[in-house]
Order: C-alpha cells, then sequence, then structure tokens
C-alpha cells in the first residue's frame, strides 16, 4: 500500500496576493486552500436577518458589524487560518479620554 502525497502547502503571503487577483474567494487552513462555493437564498436570507439583529443591537457602541466580504486571520499556536464568515462583531475598544 502507499502512501497519500501530501499537497504542497501555500505560504501566507502567496495566499494573501493570490486573493487580490482572484475572482473566487477562498478559505486558508494553514497551507492548505479551499475556494468557497455560493450559498442558496435560504442561506443569505439567514445571514442577512443576522447581520440586521446585530447591526440593530450594536448601534452606538464600540462594535461593528460585518458581512462575508470581509476577511479575518486567526492566528494558533501551530498554524494560521483566513475565513470569510458569513457574520461576524468587531469590538475596538473607545479612545481613553486625555485631560486637558
Amino acid at each position: 500500500m502507499t502512501a497519500l502525497k501530501q499537497p504542497a502547502l501555500l505560504s501566507i503571503a502567496d495566499y494573501l496576493a493570490g486573493g487580490e487577483t482572484s475572482d473566487v474567494k477562498h478559505e486558508y487552513l494553514g497551507g492548505t486552500v479551499h475556494a468557497m462555493t455560493g450559498a442558496n437564498n435560504r442561506h443569505n436570507m439567514i445571514a442577512v436577518s443576522s447581520l440586521l439583529a446585530l447591526g440593530s443591537q450594536l448601534r452606538g457602541k464600540s462594535c461593528q458589524a460585518f458581512k462575508s466580504d470581509t476577511k479575518i486571520r486567526i492566528e494558533f499556536p501551530d498554524h494560521t487560518r483566513f475565513y470569510y464568515p458569513d457574520a461576524m462583531v468587531v469590538c475596538v475598544p473607545p479612545p481613553t479620554e486625555r485631560p486637558m
């Protein structure tokens, strides 16, 4: 029995460079790249409803909701991943007030 060949791992720099010219979004999982498929209407309706609910709860706060066109980077101790989640919330602490 022969072992399966392991695919060559792609560097983060090459993944990011390829994403600038590609018409298809790809997710990156520790060196392997996976093309994303399109979503159906039911999936999109759920994603839009989630974003609307998140957005209404975040008004006036230091957090913002983002949709699937925003890529996130997750650092693990042994590898890096990039995803395009359907919805996410990013919170930035408010700037501290400076005394006059």
